[in-house]
């Protein structure tokens, strides 16, 4: 793994979706945090957490499936949310 994956990076404020990294270097993990905002302006959360050996495509691989369970359970959220049965 490069140094640029295990430097932290700040959730962006502004968008729907924002996603950070932090690394632990005791512990030697590396979290990605995912947020997603529903419709009534509250903060969804999703983790994924790796060992700092995994490789860059397993770590892409397991961070976009954790991204796509966070929206299903955020539109689920909104469409109960409009009253609409999912």
């Amino acid at each position: 793994m490069r140094n640029r994956q295990l430097i932290p990076r700040q959730p962006g404020k502004s968008s729907r979706f924002s996603w950070g990294r932090l690394f632990d270097p005791d512990r030697r993990i590396l979290v990605y945090r995912l947020f997603r905002r529903d419709l009534t302006g509250k903060v969804n959360l999703g983790l994924a957490t790796f060992s700092d050996f995994e490789s860059r495509l397993t770590i892409a691989r397991v961070v976009r499936g954790a991204r796509n369970m966070l929206r299903n359970k955020v539109d689920e959220i909104d469409l109960r949310y409009l009253g609409v049965d999912a």
